[in-house]
């Protein structure tokens, strides 16, 4: 079982240093709910983090705000960089 710990801090530091993919749906996400990359990496970077799944059961990472915005984060074993899969804006 990977330690999530050590993974959120991966992903972190690989945003800090601006080495990360972001899908096209999260691309598209972020226009539509007018969420800036400043504003994607402020959440990945200073808020809170969890484990997920998605529908298909794959695991993924969750930052998170206390207003309910949420940047989805794949961060798979064969992968190099952390991709950001969808952006979420208060809930929606």
């Amino acid at each position: 079982m990977p330690d999530i710990i050590k993974e959120a801090e991966y992903i972190r530091k690989m945003v800090s240093n601006e080495m990360y993919d972001i899908s096209p749906h999260a691309n598209q996400r972020m226009n539509e709910r007018n969420i800036s990359f400043e504003e994607l990496e402020d959440i990945i970077l200073n808020h809170h983090y969890k484990r997920g799944k998605n529908e298909g059961n794959s695991e993924r990472y969750e930052f998170y705000t206390n207003t309910k915005d949420k940047i989805i984060v794949a961060l798979g074993t064969e992968m190099i960089l952390p991709v950001i899969v969808t952006v979420i804006k208060g809930g929606c």
